[in-house]
Parts: structure tokens; C-alpha cells; sequence
């Protein structure tokens, strides 16, 4: 079960990385024709889910970097919404945009509140100490 946990949390750490450099790539129109996000999305999950194997344990510094960082691109480049268009191009086309919203949402809080509840002093057996 920790193994899978790991996987997971690995997986979504490196769904924050694809969408990051989506953000990125996206102010180019260069970069944008040629490089798919589909297969940004898939290298860096995939990514995560190999780095998930050589981990005993989650690193919440790690989550934490990467989401500051996309919610950072969002913020300076004002390209919030161009997340959620950026997951529906992974292979969720029938999917509407408000659904994938509140999913990659309401998973982003979970994790989030996971993190609070190790950090203030309930350790929680996947993740790792924070000092």
C-alpha cells in the first residue's frame, strides 16, 4: 500500500512539473507547435512514477516547490485557466472543463491537507519527516 501511495504522490508531483512547463511552452508559439503537452504530460508522470521507486518515502518539499512554482508561472503569465484545458488534452476530451476543474482541485486540497495534518504533528506513515 506504501508503494502505491508513493506512485501516486509521484505521479501528481509530476503532473505539476508537465504543467509548469506547459505554462511555459505555451508563451511560444514555436515550442507550442512542436512540442505536444500530451507528451509532456506523459514524460513527466511517468518520470515521477519510475522516481517513486527509488523512494522509501514522500517528500513534501518536493510537492511543495512544484506547486508554488505552477502556481507561480499561473499567476505572472495569467494563464489559470489554461491548466485545466492543458489535463483535458491528456487523453479526457469527453470530460467537460468545470469536472476537471473541481477533480484536479479537490485532489490538489487532499494532498494539501494531508500535508498540514503530518506537519502539525500527526505523522502519517508515507511521508517523510519535513526537517
Amino acid at each position: 500500500m506504501n508503494k502505491l501511495f508513493l506512485g501516486f504522490f509521484y505521479a501528481f508531483c509530476g503532473l505539476l512539473l508537465a504543467i509548469s512547463v506547459n505554462l511555459i511552452i505555451s508563451t511560444n508559439v514555436w515550442l507550442e507547435m512542436r512540442i505536444h503537452e500530451r507528451l509532456v504530460l506523459e514524460v513527466c508522470m511517468g518520470l515521477g512514477i519510475v522516481f517513486s521507486f527509488f523512494r522509501n518515502s514522500a517528500s513534501i518539499a518536493l510537492f511543495l516547490v512544484l506547486q508554488s512554482t505552477m502556481f507561480l508561472i499561473c499567476f505572472w503569465l495569467s494563464k489559470m485557466d489554461l491548466i485545466y484545458y492543458s489535463l483535458r488534452n491528456f487523453y479526457l476530451d469527453g470530460i467537460s472543463i468545470s469536472t476537471i476543474k473541481i477533480v484536479f482541485l479537490t485532489f490538489l486540497t487532499l494532498i494539501n491537507l494531508l500535508i498540514v495534518y503530518h506537519l502539525l504533528g500527526k505523522k502519517l506513515t508515507g511521508f517523510s519527516n519535513f526537517s
